[in-house]
């Protein structure tokens, strides 16, 4: 449960969160990418891409094609239109889900453990497009994660949830090397879990 816990996040600024489990870092809301995608299995990649255009801002079929082309354009994935989320890897079912939320038009984004469940190599590609993102797409993007590496990789700064409370915010490269304790416990278990 998070306690009076207020985050900036600067236009085009990358916001990683990290913290143990159960330290309130899901909790925080804007347009979010959730953890496991979470597309509707029974809509094409198109469809799931385009649902908020279509259904909630009521655009005209062909601007909704136009936006979706773009979308899955900007995440790699030119030419899935067709395929359902049962087709797709891991790391492709992820992508459908930041072009879905990219297709809000969103200031911010909320990523949710956006690597979990990825080999490496998958991990590296999205680590490198959600980087991205804040250069050709401009937007903003909170990151959070238990992967403290994952998120140092992307992140400009660092805030520590612990206790519900921000508890440590510094830029990722001073983050990393910290030596408050529960910093080193992160980097610890990070490393044992190679």
């Amino acid at each position: 449960m998070l306690t009076d816990v207020s985050l900036a996040l600067h236009a085009g600024e990358i916001l990683g969160v990290v913290g143990r489990s159960g330290e309130g870092k899901t909790t925080l809301q804007v347009a979010i990418v959730f953890q496991g995608a979470a597309l509707f299995d029974s809509l094409t990649v198109a469809e799931n891409v385009g649902f908020f255009p279509t259904r909630v801002a009521r655009m005209r079929a062909a601007d909704v094609a136009r936006l979706v082309t773009e979308k899955l354009a900007l995440v790699g994935l030119e030419g899935a239109e067709k395929l359902r989320p049962a087709q797709l890897s891991g790391g492709m079912a992820k992508r459908v889900g930041i072009a879905r939320a990219l297709a809000t038009e969103p200031r911010a984004i909320l990523f949710d453990e956006p690597t979990a469940m990825l080999d490496p190599v998958a991990r590296a590609q999205l680590e490198e497009l959600i980087a991205s993102l804040r250069d050709r797409v401009g937007c903003a993007a909170v990151v959070v994660s238990h992967d403290l590496e994952s998120v140092a990789r992307m992140a400009d700064r660092i805030v520590l949830l612990h206790d519900g409370t921000a508890a440590l915010e510094l830029p990722s490269e001073e983050f990393v090397r910290s030596r408050d304790p529960r910093v080193r416990e992160m980097v610890t278990a990070g490393t044992r879990g190679r």
